[in-house]
């Protein structure tokens, strides 16, 4: 098959908001919004409240067009113009003729051109209307955040406002265009997955489905290459179905494993089709892991200690006690028959303007580094393009992914809408099934919750009959589809049932926490919010001097974490913002001078997260993952994301980095003892010292009060030892973890908060050694608790404690604009050296 990209620079057409026409260039992939940004027709959208300054192009009719020459040479018969994915509603022109009408942006589509094209110079145009025109006197749904029109737009939902990032409502041609000449037979399907794996061999069903080569004369052929590129299996012959089932046996499998738990390697699967006469006319690649994926649900057992901790989490969290509950029930990933601890977070887009130009590597690579394996993608969001998945799958990092659906009821009684729906689920279930990293699937976000999982009248609860499961049962039925996220138990938000929304920041406790009730943990929690600030070097991208000046009053810094209304007028809590700061005087105590203040706003992530994953950790296998809200983010803000928009670690990224490492400590306070815990989430038995030091965080004096050797076994928690409390009010205590001689851990205890304990000011001298880009921190006095650097760079660690006289060394990736190092500590003054 013949193909030409026709994607690059277009031109875009339009007209601003007091009508003075627009003639400029713009990149596709691309959009409206970001093509007017760079000509300066709009100010920088993310610039402290500019965004409200660029509301009008989604009012306005644009043009995306460009010209392209086809040789005399080709045969136009078969011409056709294949569109990846168009945002949202346009029209295709070809030479001033329309050919087709879209208004999916999920949707990849080709055209055929007919008549429309010719030999030479071709006009091509995609014209698009306003957004509110196209659904003008649709029924008004009831949504999340009041943008009612969004129920009926098969676009990114969270784009039209969210309560945590601001509307963008954008044009554009969001992926890659191309014309093509097709052979007359071609692919129309491929799709490889593991049926079974024992001993000695992995059984693959491979299917294949062709467009006109049945009984034509035509050919195909299959072949399997392992990761080291060896023939593992092949197969070819004629093309007598439309639809051909193969079986195909791999002889000692290299098995796929998510992250921690063993390598990735992936297996290539090269299609081909030939004409009678033996001349290759499609093809098709894929690189698959061979690997299978269930989920373990058993029941808690009468009388158990499962049992009793479902009702605690259940009566903590308020699920009735006078009613008859499902009991409680697990929920865990099993890869290849073993049982998967789930550490990661909520993906969402990483840019309001969907395009495929996002540093994807980047981002999957700081998951991978954080020891993360299970991301979730949202259903707020958008399906990513190939590049997300393929990365996933070389890393190691599942997902759990929703469709595109997400806080509100959707016309589920339209023909139209499930039409275009079932195509939407249909195209890219066929497109994603193949990869390793998907767990399972399910219906929605949070469409179903506030209903018991049988209630009939659940929001939308027909389009599981109708669109999702028989699209799944047909494409993809050996892997797991759940109605919605969450799904399971009372109101579909059960902490003792399936996958639950929960977290103490959400909670009316959470003004009053104490430190044991992050041991009291649900089965699986999708979505675990905590909030905190970026560092300042990402402040100052979009606050100015004066919003950062009295950051905590600034409508410019609230305009850029945003809040659910439900929480400020229904519940009565103070905003998302102000919950921030409060948490951190309550866990950090208050501080004075700005710098401090903005210090704290971020390290409130870091003893959240940390707090969290060591609690769900420690209730192994009560609890099997932990998904924070969330792990990236889609504009510049305050609030949620482990790593910031421009791609920086924040204070929840080190915390999981720490606490998700495949070996981890905790140190817990439970019956009035210490109890301290090696955690385990590998495949491998390992031989570790635990020291225990004691340090006076009053006067800086430390001892070693427990040297022990210990079996860790493999996927499995084990107590190294029970210690009284320390009798001092200002005890600290160090739990370091060693392998080798190497320490690989460190955990931490105090009484309650750090706010509570009383510190001598540490003192933390430091120097950069440029050649090999590393900070060195030396604390010459004191305990030095959570010691960050900042700047423009991305740093491998941060808020790290020191004990008097120890060293750590940060390693780090200058960013453009990097022009030095900064140094910041919890209590206690810094030196350069």
């Amino acid at each position: 098959m013949e193909r030409m990209l026709l994607s690059g620079v277009w031109k875009l057409r339009g007209t601003d908001g007091k009508g003075a026409a627009i003639d400029i260039p713009v990149r596709v992939p691309g959009y409206v919004h970001r093509a007017l940004e760079e000509k300066g027709l709009i100010p920088q959208m993310y610039w402290r409240d500019n965004a409200e300054k660029c509301q009008w192009p989604e009012t306005k009719k644009w043009i995306f067009e460009r010209t392209f020459i086809v040789p005399e040479e080709c045969d136009l018969s078969r011409a056709r113009l294949r569109f990846e994915g168009v945002d949202t509603f346009a029209d295709i022109l070809l030479n001033g003729q329309k050919i087709y009408t879209t208004g999916n942006a999920f949707l990849s589509f080709e055209v055929q051109a007919g008549s429309a094209i010719r030999h030479g110079e071709n006009h091509l145009a995609v014209v698009f209307h306003p957004f509110l025109e196209m659904v003008k006197g649709k029924k008004e749904y009831p949504v999340a955040f009041g943008a009612w029109e969004r129920a009926h737009i098969r676009r990114s939902q969270c784009t039209f406002y969210w309560d945590w990032v601001n509307r963008f409502v954008s044009a554009g041609i969001c992926r890659d265009v191309y014309l093509e000449m097709p052979c007359e037979a071609e692919f129309d399907k491929v799709f490889a997955e593991t049926v079974s794996i024992c001993d000695t061999s992995a059984m693959l069903h491979v299917r294949i489905d062709t467009k006109n080569a049945k009984n034509t004369g035509c050919s195909f052929s299959v072949e399997i290459e392992d990761p080291q590129g060896n023939q593992v299996w092949e197969e070819h012959g004629r093309v007598f179905l439309h639809s051909m089932r193969l079986m195909a046996g791999v002889r000692k499998p290299q098995l796929w494993w998510p992250a921690g738990y063993g390598k990735q390697p992936l297996y290539k699967v090269t299609y081909r089709l030939f004409d009678r006469n033996g001349i290759e006319i499609d093809s098709r690649v894929q690189r698959i892991g061979i690997r299978t994926v269930a989920i373990e649900t058993l029941r808690d057992l009468p009388g158990s200690e499962e049992e009793a901790r479902s009702a605690e989490i259940r009566k903590i969290s308020g699920v009735p006690q006078d009613i008859p509950l499902h009991p409680g029930e697990s929920f865990a990933l099993l890869v290849n028959g073993v049982r998967i601890f789930g550490k990661g977070g909520n993906w969402v887009p990483p840019s309001p303007f969907s395009d495929g130009t996002d540093d994807y590597r980047r981002l999957i690579s700081m998951a991978a580094k954080a020891h993360l394996n299970l991301l979730r993608v949202w259903g707020g969001g958008v399906y990513e393009p190939d590049e997300f998945y393929e990365l996933c799958d070389e890393m190691g990092v599942m997902l759990t992914h929703d469709f595109m659906l997400s806080c509100g009821t959707y016309p589920s009684d339209d023909e139209e809408f499930k039409d275009t729906l079932r195509r939407e689920v249909y195209a890219q279930v066929a497109r994603l099934r193949h990869h390793a990293c998907i767990a399972f699937w399910s219906g929605n976000n949070e469409n179903c919750d506030g209903y018991d999982w049988d209630d009939p009248n659940t929001r939308d609860i027909n389009l599981v009959d109708e669109v999702f499961q028989p699209v799944i049962d047909q494409l993809d039925a050996r892997r797991v589809f759940r109605p919605g996220n969450p799904y399971g138990g009372w109101h579909n938000d059960d902490p003792a049932v399936g996958e639950c929304h929960n977290g103490w920041w959400w909670m009316e406790g959470a003004m009053n926490i104490e430190p044991d009730q992050f041991l009291v943990t649900s089965r699986f929690s999708a979505e675990n919010p905590y909030a905190g600030y970026p560092m300042k070097s990402t402040l100052k991208k979009f606050l100015s001097e004066e919003d950062l000046a009295c950051v905590e009053e600034s409508p410019v810094a609230e305009y850029h974490i945003k809040n659910n209304p439900y929480f400020t007028e229904v519940l009565n809590w103070p905003s998302v913002h102000g919950r921030l700061i409060v948490n951190s005087e309550i866990l950090l105590g208050k501080a004075e001078a700005l710098s401090d203040r903005l210090y704290r706003y971020a390290y409130i992530e870091y003893e959240w997260a940390r707090l969290v994953v060591e609690g769900v950790r420690k209730n192994k296998w009560y609890s099997s993952a932990i998904q924070f809200w969330m792990f990236n983010d889609c504009w510049p803000a305050l609030s949620y994301s482990a790593v910031d928009f421009f791609g920086k670690p924040k204070g929840g990224w080190f915390a999981m980095k720490r606490a998700c490492a495949p070996v981890a400590g905790t140190v817990h306070e439970i019956g009035g003892q210490l109890v301290l815990t090696c955690l385990n989430d590998s495949l491998k038995e390992r031989r570790l010292t635990a020291r225990v030091v004691k340090a006076q965080a009053d006067t800086g004096k430390t001892e070693v009060i427990l040297e022990k050797e210990f079996v860790s076994k493999a996927n499995e928690n084990v107590d190294i030892a029970r210690l009284p409390l320390p009798e001092e009010k200002n005890a600290l205590v160090f739990l370091d973890i060693l392998e080798d001689g190497q320490r690989v851990d460190r955990a931490r205890w105090h009484r309650r908060w750090l706010r509570d304990v009383e510190f001598m000011p540490a003192e933390v001298v430091y120097w950069v050694n440029w050649a090999e880009k590393t900070v060195s921190l030396h604390c010459t006095q004191g305990v030095a608790i959570g010691a960050a650097v900042d700047g423009e760079m991305i740093p491998e660690d941060g808020f790290i404690d020191l004990l008097p006289g120890e060293t750590a060394t940060i390693r780090f990736e200058e960013l453009e604009g990097f022009d030095g190092v900064e140094v910041m500590l919890y209590q206690g003054a810094v030196i350069a050296e």
